[in-house]
């Protein structure tokens, strides 16, 4: 019996850190630029994740497009206080899998490969917010 007293707070632990492992807040980015295959265009990009929703605004002088994304899986880890670590989403667009968003921050900054249809996007983020 004293073993499992002792057992018991400890699998509490684990589990609680696990299941927090990757749960990222909600956050809106923005980027100058993105890469395409080789090529970089310089558009704007508000790339921003609200519960399981992931919304894509680019915004040239001309347009705005907004493409949205429903995330259907996610794994793991980001540290909020750094901005640093790498959080991959699964991504559905009226529930056909698309792709996935790669969320990725080390000492050289933030960045985001967005792959579509086995096609990149790469930006490199100017700014994140944490709502």
């Amino acid at each position: 019996m004293r073993i499992l007293l002792k057992i018991i707070p400890i699998l509490v632990f684990i589990l609680s850190t696990c299941s927090l492992s990757a749960q990222v807040s909600d956050y809106t980015l923005t980027s100058s630029s993105v890469t395409i295959g080789n090529e970089n265009i310089a558009i704007g990009s508000t790339l921003s994740k609200t519960g399981n929703d992931l919304r894509w605004i680019q915004q040239s002088s001309e347009t705005v497009n907004i493409t949205d994304f429903q995330i259907t899986g996610t794994s793991g880890d980001w540290n909020q206080s750094t901005s640093m670590g790498m959080v991959t989403y699964n991504i559905a667009m009226d529930g056909d899998d698309l792709g996935t968003f790669v969320l990725e921050g080390t000492t050289a900054g933030v960045t985001v490969i967005l792959t579509l249809d086995q096609q990149q996007h790469s930006f490199s983020i100017n700014t994140i917010t944490y709502q």
